[in-house]
C-alpha cells in the first residue's frame, strides 16, 4: 500500500476511482430528463422512461437509472453556476421573510425553480451524458451534450461516522444499489 505524508491510501483511492468510473459509464449516451428533490436529497432520472410502481403510485414513471445525491452538487455551464445544493435554502420568492420560508416545501426554493426551468428548457432535446469522470474521493462530473457540467462532491472525512454521499440505482429493478459513502463503497 502506498501512503502519502497525510496517511491517505493511494491504492484505496485508485480502486474507488476505478469502480465509480465503471459504474457511471453505464450512463454514457443516456438522456437526463428529470430532476427534483426529496428534502435535501437531489434525484436525477436518466435513460428510458420506465414504470416503477409503488404502493402509493401504481403508475409511477422513473428513469431506467436514477442518481440520488446527499452530498454537495452543482450544475454549471460556460457562464458559471446554474444551480447548486445550497440553493435549497434560499427562497424563490425574494419578498418572503426568512422566518416564513420552509425550504422543505417543493417549489419554494431557488433550487426547485432553477432545476425545473433547466429541465423545461431542455425538454425538446433532452440532454445526454457525453462523459463521466470519477474523482479519487468518490465524487464525479457528468458532461452533458450541451456542455453543461453536473458535479458531485463527497464531503465527509470522518471514518467513525458513515454518511451516504450518493447512489446509482435502477428504480424499476430489484438490483443492488451502488452506494458511495465517506468510508468507501457499499452495495445495497
Amino acid at each position: 500500500m502506498s501512503r502519502n505524508d497525510w496517511g491517505v491510501n493511494y491504492d484505496q483511492g485508485l480502486l474507488l476511482t476505478s469502480e465509480v468510473q465503471r459504474q457511471l459509464n453505464v450512463l454514457l449516451g443516456m438522456p437526463l430528463w428529470s430532476a427534483g428533490r426529496a428534502a435535501e436529497m437531489l434525484w436525477l432520472q436518466l435513460g428510458a422512461h420506465v414504470t416503477a410502481p409503488t404502493p402509493r403510485d401504481l403508475n409511477r414513471i422513473t428513469g431506467e437509472y436514477a442518481l440520488h445525491l446527499q452530498c454537495p452538487w452543482r450544475l454549471s455551464n460556460s457562464n458559471g453556476m446554474i444551480v447548486g445544493a445550497t440553493d435549497i435554502y434560499i427562497p424563490s420568492d425574494q419578498f418572503i421573510d426568512d422566518e416564513d420560508f420552509d425550504w422543505d416545501v417543493q417549489g419554494a426554493s431557488v433550487a426547485d425553480v432553477k432545476l425545473t426551468d433547466w429541465i423545461s428548457a431542455n425538454s425538446r432535446n433532452p440532454l445526454t451524458v457525453e462523459e463521466a469522470i470519477a474523482d479519487h474521493c468518490g465524487g464525479f462530473m457528468l458532461r452533458l451534450s450541451n456542455g453543461d457540467l453536473f458535479e458531485a462532491f463527497t464531503c465527509t472525512s470522518s471514518a467513525s461516522h458513515e454518511d451516504e454521499q450518493w447512489r446509482l440505482l435502477q428504480p424499476a429493478k430489484e438490483t443492488k444499489h451502488f452506494v458511495v459513502t465517506n468510508n468507501g463503497l457499499i452495495g445495497e
